[in-house]
């Protein structure tokens, strides 16, 4: 009877501690699952703000590129609208420029060709000889003599003593002498022709003695 109570009292000493281990483990489990559990949650959480931080960064990073790409597209509006003035003012300047060169071919013409009368004209002895000529624009506009002929023949730069060519304002007077193997009694003609080899002077004189 007492062996049967030992083993009575045996079983249920085992089956608590069955009991009192399962629910340990059980406990042990849940602690664990807790644990595990506000972990992943944490980790959730970090993910979905870094994910929200990310979305954050990526809407400014776009606002920023639009708001170049805006004003990259005001600059070439802007490079567009200068490009269209300078083409505007160049075609204006060239109009401008037209306009001006008519005018100043209705002025040249209005003015009527460069006029010189030779006043005075001197046969120097010497050696060798030469012939002094004084120069009057009697013309409305400025004349250049850049070639002198005697007789029809072009003195050459070397045959010109001073200046090898002159520019005369409206009513002013100037003078060139020409290095000239003139001979007494003959006759002398002189012309006088400006850098368009157009003549705007001219006289003709007789050399003193017989």
């Amino acid at each position: 009877m007492l062996r049967c109570t030992n083993m009575s009292q045996l079983m249920r000493s085992k089956k608590a501690i069955s009991n009192t281990i399962f629910v340990g483990s059980v406990v042990a489990l849940a602690v664990v699952c807790a644990i595990v559990g506000f972990v992943g949650y944490s980790t959730i959480n970090n993910l979905q703000t870094e994910n929200n931080s990310f979305k954050s960064q990526t809407i400014s990073l776009q606002r920023s590129i639009n708001d170049l790409q805006s004003s990259n597209n005001q600059l070439q509006s802007s490079y567009n609208q200068l490009q269209t003035n300078y083409q505007n003012l160049q075609s204006s300047y060239n109009q401008l420029q037209l306009s001006y060169d008519e005018l100043n071919s209705s002025y040249s013409q209005l003015l009527g060709p460069p006029s010189v009368t030779i006043t005075s004209v001197s046969f120097n002895s010497g050696s060798p000889n030469s012939i002094g000529i004084v120069l009057k624009n009697t013309g409305t506009k400025t004349a250049t003599v850049a070639t002198v002929k005697v007789n029809n023949v072009a003195s050459e730069t070397s045959q010109i003593i001073a200046p090898s060519s002159i520019t005369i304002l409206p009513g002013n007077v100037g003078t060139m002498t020409l290095n000239y193997a003139w001979d007494n009694g003959n006759v002398y003609k002189i012309d006088l022709f400006d850098n368009n080899n157009q003549i705007i002077g001219s006289t003709q004189q007789n050399a003193p003695g017989a």
